[in-house]
């Protein structure tokens, strides 16, 4: 095998496109960055080809110095290209004191971007009602790109289901990480719809209770929190019997659907349903 200069570029780039798919799976795997890099150094051809993948995903968690997130914002800003056209993925801490400079590439990229499909809002278990107006803005502003697909809500209680009515234009696929729970519209009966949302997905990673089922299906009226009826896909993972009681109560309602998978414990699976197309993963 040639060395890196002697390869054609095609070849580096099914290269790099194999590591970026490869770190994009394993989203930790350290080896496949620092191959990537080391690729990114061969030729100046191959940095935006590179930077494509490193720089899909961008994190807004702060777990260490600040120095560090701040170096990473100024060049980030510094480098508009890459936050405007080869970010797809979004991680928001809201919980985290967020600096100037995260303010900054925020905007930019709420402005800007041309290709972010997925969005993840996190906490350590926060009411949103408690968050900072000025976080709330941000969010607000970001949940409403024409270019979301994909919103995941992890640890978010009382997030606002006007919101996602109302903003989230272009959204198909709404995730709930660990317990969540929607604030009801304030127009009285009115459900939560969103024609363009066709899957939900239910994530567990602890063994409490979730009160994500229960919420969306509280009654408001004549109606629920959230209105299942154009729902054609739904994953869940379901880790007791309280929770299986929960799910059988958004599959009655889900008179589109087309695809269920399951995942837990069998006793918690009570369902009691003929669909089409059912995967039951225990």
């Amino acid at each position: 095998m040639g060395t890196a200069s002697e390869l054609p570029l095609d070849i580096l780039g099914c290269i790099a496109d194999v590591l970026g798919n490869f770190h994009k799976l394993r989203s930790q795997n350290r080896q496949a960055v620092k191959d990537l890099q080391m690729l990114c150094l061969t030729c100046k051809s191959m940095v935006p080809i590179c930077r494509r993948h490193l720089f899909a995903h961008i994190e807004f968690i702060h777990t260490g110095s600040h120095w560090w997130y701040n170096g990473l914002n100024e060049f980030l800003l510094s480098h508009p290209t890459i936050a405007t056209h080869y970010l797809k993925s979004l991680h928001i801490r809201v919980t985290d004191e967020f600096s100037a400079l995260d303010y900054e590439l925020l905007q930019k990229i709420r402005l800007n971007s041309s290709a972010l499909t997925s969005i993840k809002i996190l906490s350590d278990l926060c009411c949103w009602d408690d968050l900072s107006n000025r976080v709330k803005s941000v969010v607000y502003s970001l949940i409403q790109m024409p270019t979301l697909r994909h919103l995941t809500l992890n640890c978010i209680e009382n997030f606002p289901a006007a919101a996602l009515q109302s903003l989230c234009i272009g959204l198909k696929e709404l995730t709930f990480h660990d317990s969540c729970s929607l604030a009801p519209p304030v127009s009285g009966d009115d459900a939560m719809q969103n024609p363009t949302i066709t899957t939900l997905a239910f994530e567990q990673t602890y063994s409490s209770y979730n009160i994500t089922f229960s919420s969306l299906t509280k009654p408001i009226g004549q109606n629920t929190v959230f209105a299942f009826d154009r729902v054609k896909n739904i994953y869940a993972n379901i880790p007791d019997q309280a929770e299986g009681f929960d799910a059988c109560k958004v599959l009655e309602r889900a008179i589109c659907l087309e695809h269920l998978e399951l995942s837990g414990e069998f006793h918690a699976l009570t369902v009691k349903c003929a669909y089409p197309d059912i995967l039951l993963n225990s």
